[in-house]
């Protein structure tokens, strides 16, 4: 295709442009960039002298960026806790963490050093001498999330709506199962007063509160919330969109307080299921 003179002019301006920004924008950037051409240039002929070539074309000058710095991830680093960090570890530990991780909730708050040899020399008891006693109650580096993580949960309790029961530790540990949690029943606390059913006007939908110890350690409230169930789908009693965000009365006017105070789960109730 052949281009007149004003067009062969904007065609040269929008290059000019076009390499412009992209240095400009190489810039930003400090590393080795590797490129490749997009369209590779023909071999010079034997018959050519030494120090002549064939001439290089505008096709010849267009380049693919294949790797950059900002693609390449950085290593992580170690650096040293100070503090109980959830899911990471204790005061004292030496941990492998990425870069921006460290510097924006570890380093930046206080929470960690780097693991020079310096700090490493100086924080080496540091989990024995220095730990504080609310730093010390914590079982493992995971009991503190799992207790954030139960204390916000809505656990639900299927009963049978047909058959006569009385709520046992091995129901729960099913409800927990079921809710992707193992639980042992000998980590559950139930109730005082016994609940037993059926029981659908009394106990249909009401909230009670077990009590779930985690390592031996911690004590863990959970919400938990009865449901009928029946075999047959003919009897059984019609679903409730999202029940685990609506609001519910306890079954034990005593825990009503507790139960208030207890985190709830942070979606939001949505009006599009129903």
């Amino acid at each position: 295709m052949l281009l007149g003179g004003s067009s062969r002019q904007l065609v040269a301006a929008a290059l000019s442009f076009t390499t412009s920004s992209c240095l400009r924008n190489a810039s930003k950037y400090t590393g080795t960039f590797v490129l490749k051409r997009r369209h590779a240039p023909l071999l010079g002929k034997r018959s050519f002298p030494d120090d002549s070539h064939r001439p290089l074309r505008r096709r010849h000058k267009i380049y693919d960026t294949i790797e950059r710095p900002a693609t390449q991830p950085l290593p992580d680093i170690d650096v040293i806790l100070t503090h109980h960090v959830e899911g990471l570890g204790k005061p004292g530990d030496v941990v492998a963490v990425k870069v921006t991780r460290a510097h924006n909730e570890l380093l930046a708050l206080g929470r960690a050093v780097y693991a020079s040899p310096e700090n490493l020399e100086k924080y080496r008891n540091v989990a024995t001498e220095s730990a504080s006693e609310q730093e010390q109650q914590h079982s493992s580096i995971y009991s503190a999330q799992t207790v954030k993580t139960l204390s916000s949960k809505v656990l639900g309790v299927t009963m049978n709506l047909e058959e006569p029961w009385i709520l046992q530790p091995w129901h729960l540990r099913v409800a927990f199962r079921k809710a992707g949690y193992v639980v042992p029943e000998s980590c559950l606390e139930l109730p005082a007063q016994p609940i037993q059913g059926p029981d659908v006007d009394g106990l249909e939908g009401k909230e009670f509160i077990v009590t779930v110890t985690v390592n031996g350690c911690e004590r863990v409230p959970v919400r938990c919330r009865l449901h009928h169930y029946a075999a047959d789908p003919r009897d059984r009693l019609p679903y409730v969109w999202q029940w685990w965000l609506r609001p519910a009365e306890p079954l034990f006017p005593e825990e009503a307080e507790r139960l208030a105070a207890m985190p709830r789960p942070l979606s939001q109730l949505r009006d599009d299921g129903q």
